[in-house]
């Protein structure tokens, strides 16, 4: 008899486990939603949300991988503040912009095509292009793709041709992420763990809600597999990248070792390395200001390369 209420409170609990997603939202635990969406622009087939503020040398922030606009605080509040014009976008697949087909092809040169239309479709002309992580790789195809269209790219953290790719995930593999998500403890309690250890300590306060809320959304979870699975670091060729550049690479980041940038820094011809001590994979969360001057340092090194591109990004 008590073998039977054994196996019946074992069953509860595993049905109570399996229908979390179901009773999450009345108990508070559901995920909650991402901040509103800007302007949709169309991009190629596709619309993007994109969030453009201020006036000045454009600064056009490319997020990584999962990702959104809404990742950059509060270092494009102090782009802002320092008087620039500020771009953030949801890469094609993220926060408010549309999915891809899931047939299609989830590769840096999509992305970086992109957002190269992107940038016409806003009026950004010669902007400084700031790729974080994953979005490094993009800001880097991009500037392989039209070197014209760009004023310069600040890397930070980024993925590079060294950079180690994780065994491919099978399509089953989605299933149970989303159901963590869904179900909004188990998302939770993981986007916590890896909170500690990105930021290499306690993250900041609303920072496991927002990874969580932004893998809520529809698609996501897919996006994120897909564009991992066919990530060709190879591909990325930087000593092609004839931009000025500035890497910012943090000692201590768990996810983008600094080999990864100093053979960035070896490959492109006109780059500079910036190592931050202590520094993590969360720089934009934890060093906007050093960001700001980096951006600010950069822009004033274009200008005083080019004297014609002194009205092209003066502020």
């Amino acid at each position: 008899m008590r073998r039977r209420s054994t196996v019946r409170w074992i069953l509860a609990a595993l049905g109570a486990v399996a229908l979390a997603p179901a009773w999450a939202p009345l108990v508070g635990l559901a995920p909650r939603p991402l901040p509103p969406a800007g302007r949709l622009v169309r991009v190629g087939g596709h619309r993007v949300n994109v969030l453009d503020e201020g006036r000045g040398l454009p600064v056009v922030l490319v997020h990584g991988l999962p990702g959104s606009a809404y990742d950059w605080s509060p270092f494009s509040q102090r782009l802002l503040d320092a008087g620039f014009r500020v771009i953030r976008y949801d890469r094609v697949g993220y926060g408010h912009s549309d999915r891809r087909a899931r047939d299609a092809a989830h590769t840096l040169d999509a992305n970086a095509a992109e957002l190269l239309d992107l940038l016409t479709a806003v009026g950004a002309e010669s902007p400084l292009l700031v790729g974080w992580s994953y979005g490094g790789g993009v800001a880097l195809m991009a500037a392989r793709q039209d070197r014209s269209a760009i004023g310069g790219v600040v890397l930070v953290g980024s993925i590079g041709p060294t950079t180690t790719k994780d065994w491919p995930l099978p399509d089953f593999v989605e299933w149970p992420r989303r159901w963590a998500v869904s179900a909004g403890f188990p998302a939770r309690t993981a986007a916590a763990l890896f909170g500690r250890r990105v930021f290499n300590g306690a993250s900041p306060a609303g920072w496991t809600d927002h990874a969580v809320s932004l893998l809520a959304a529809p698609g996501v979870i897919h996006s994120w597999m897909m564009e991992a699975n066919q990530m060709d670091v190879t591909s990325l060729h930087p000593h092609d990248v004839d931009v000025p550049t500035t890497i910012v690479q943090g000692d201590a980041d768990v996810l983008s070792p600094m080999d990864v940038a100093t053979t960035l820094h070896r490959a492109i011809p006109s780059s500079s390395l910036v190592a931050v001590s202590g520094g993590t994979h969360m720089l934009p969360n934890t060093h906007a200001d050093l960001l700001v001057n980096q951006v600010r340092m950069l822009a004033s090194r274009i200008r005083a390369a080019d004297p014609h591109a002194q009205q092209a990004v003066g502020q």
